[in-house]
């Protein structure tokens, strides 16, 4: 089974909160809180993949943040795609 978050927004109304760290990773009582989310589907049985679909300003603090949660928690594999922005 995969896990698709979709998180590619750029939470400006949180501004200036999020110019620099998407809304998902903001801390919250000391961890950020996408953790709370992974934490309760970690224990789900048949989760062989964690995409985490974000845009490509914050494609890296994810992809870091999976790293760490993988070497400290869960052993979940972890795919950040960053989407490109769609200009009209």
């Amino acid at each position: 089974m995969k896990v698709i978050i979709l998180a590619a927004g750029y939470a400006t109304r949180l501004y200036p909160l999020t110019l620099t760290r998407p809304k998902p990773l903001l801390p919250v009582a000391g961890k950020p809180m996408i953790d709370y989310v992974l934490d309760n589907l970690a224990p789900i049985g048949g989760i062989d993949r964690v995409v985490i679909v974000t845009n490509a300003k914050f494609a890296d603090p994810f992809q870091k943040w999976a790293d760490d949660y993988r070497a400290t928690k869960a052993k979940l594999d972890f795919t950040a795609i960053a989407r490109q922005a769609i200009r009209e």
